[in-house]
């Protein structure tokens, strides 16, 4: 079995979520929030944070007998920002043949 987790590729990430917008209507509500999440990949000198992405959370919750359940999630992308998409997809790459080299040169 091979397993990938995104720690492997990411030093540090951080999500913030925040200006939350909360409409009730009786056993439904809507929701609106604010997020931004920098992160910095594994043996990345620069830049730092390497990519940014940020924009709005929307949900859609109805409450039930045991509480409020989101029945509906989505993402609006206001900014995707990154050194250069190009080197991010390079490095990508790189990532992974090394991460498939040390699966394979384990066995």
């Amino acid at each position: 079995m091979i397993r990938l987790s995104l720690s492997q590729f990411f030093a540090v990430t951080q999500h913030m979520v925040s200006n939350f917008d909360i409409l009730l209507d009786k056993d439904k509500a809507t929701m609106r929030a604010l997020f931004h999440n920098p992160v910095i990949m594994r043996g990345v000198p620069w830049p730092s944070p390497f990519f940014s992405v940020g924009g709005w959370y929307k949900a859609e919750l109805r409450r039930e007998a045991d509480g409020w359940k989101i029945s509906h999630l989505s993402e609006d992308i206001a900014y995707n920002q990154c050194a250069s998409s190009i080197v991010l997809f390079v490095l990508g790459i790189l990532y992974l043949a090394r991460f498939i080299y040390q699966l394979t040169s384990n066995s």
